[in-house]
């Protein structure tokens, strides 16, 4: 019986750590970004980011360097804290889950294009964040089935970056 009991115990956690895996969409479609860390160098987490998004076969439609324009506009408003030392954010599209996502809801085209951050603070050099930011929960079943795909995609292209 013991046996069975571990066996169990296993088959028990690992179906947890399943759910809590693809429950992503349902746990922080509240705006609230997801974010994972690594310790490697910022430009190889960035690289490894934007490759995380090629290897899909999704086009990147701009990067925008967040670090460089707050640095370059904190005089302009009075401000002269540095808050990064690098960050940026990749923008881009899947034309496959795009058409899916908005032909359940025409309203979910505010959530195009995609994006995730990728950035290194000054308050903790050396460590560099991979963040985005869940679509919300939407509103038919199709609706939620298509975020919830896109959530899942994001973050498996974010845990890629990260190294994870």
């Amino acid at each position: 019986m013991r046996s069975i009991e571990r066996i169990l115990v296993l088959l028990l956690s690992a179906l947890a750590l399943f759910q809590a895996r693809f429950a992503l969409a349902e746990t922080r479609a509240d705006g609230q970004p997801i974010r994972y860390r690594s310790d490697a160098a910022f430009v190889d987490v960035f690289e490894d980011t934007k490759l995380a998004v090629t290897n899909r076969g999704l086009k990147i439609n701009g990067i925008s360097y967040i670090g460089k324009m707050l640095a370059r506009t904190g005089g302009d408003v009075g401000s002269s804290r540095k808050i990064y030392r690098d960050a940026r954010t990749i923008e881009f599209c899947s034309a496959t889950e795009s058409r899916r996502m908005m032909e359940a809801d025409p309203h979910n085209a505010v959530f195009c294009p995609y994006a995730i951050a990728v950035y290194e603070t000054e308050a903790e050099p050396g460590v560099v964040y991979v963040a985005y930011r869940a679509p919300g929960p939407g509103g038919s079943a199709a609706s939620r089935e298509a975020l919830a795909r896109i959530t899942r995609m994001l973050d498996e292209i974010a845990r890629e970056g990260a190294g994870r």
